[in-house]
């Protein structure tokens, strides 16, 4: 399926391992099985980001970095989703922000509207951590660009071929920008989420 799914999108979100990061041998396999050029994006343990909190996570964030290398040079983003009852804590953002490890990429989503502000994109800048843009059925969040990249989970279970023509313009902005821009659909069962790929990668070049 990996194999298949490589020769058709350049680029695939790892969720299984919020619940239980695949073992050192399966990250080497999925490695070996996809072209050169192909990148996966891989979504921290919820230890890190929903029991935790981001809270005393540095010897976590050791294992996570130390675990994805087996992905080579086909790692290219880590994603942090936070729980949406985690409110803005700067502090607390500052000291996780301090402990990422040079390699991956680092992009953050933030459910609850607090942490949206000046001062939280000031950090994520500082550190070079871009923010998710996310999209579901009951919210969109502000398209705020910061970071190097775009980072887009666009999660809605169905999209009308005007919106996805309205994201493939808002991306080929972020393009000529000089952003590279990475953007999934949702994996839930029975939503056509690589078929929208599909149709925004070939409209976007």
């Amino acid at each position: 399926m990996l194999q298949f799914y490589s020769r058709l999108l350049p680029t695939v979100e790892i969720n299984n391992s919020f619940y239980r990061y695949p073992k050192e041998e399966t990250l080497q396999q999925w490695a070996e099985t996809v072209p050169e050029g192909f990148i996966f994006s891989v979504k921290a343990h919820r230890r890190i980001t929903h029991e935790k909190r981001l809270k005393e996570v540095d010897g976590d964030l050791v294992f996570l970095f130390e675990r994805m290398r087996s992905l080579q040079s086909r790692l290219g983003l880590i994603l942090f989703q936070l729980p949406p009852s985690l409110r803005c804590d700067l502090a607390v953002l500052e000291t996780f922000l301090s402990q990422l490890r040079p390699g991956p990429r680092a992009v953050m989503e933030f459910r609850h509207a607090t942490w949206r502000q000046d001062a939280v994109y000031r950090l994520l800048e500082t550190h070079g951590v871009t923010l998710v843009i996310a999209e579901t059925d009951e919210e969109a969040q502000p398209r705020d660009v910061v970071g190097p990249i775009s980072y887009l989970r666009l999660h809605k279970y169905q999209y009308a071929p005007e919106e996805l023509q309205e994201w493939a313009g808002w991306i080929r902005q972020r393009v000529r920008e000089g952003r590279d821009v990475f953007a999934y659909f949702t994996h839930a069962e029975g939503t056509p989420g690589p078929e929208y790929a599909r149709a925004l990668a070939e409209t976007t070049g």
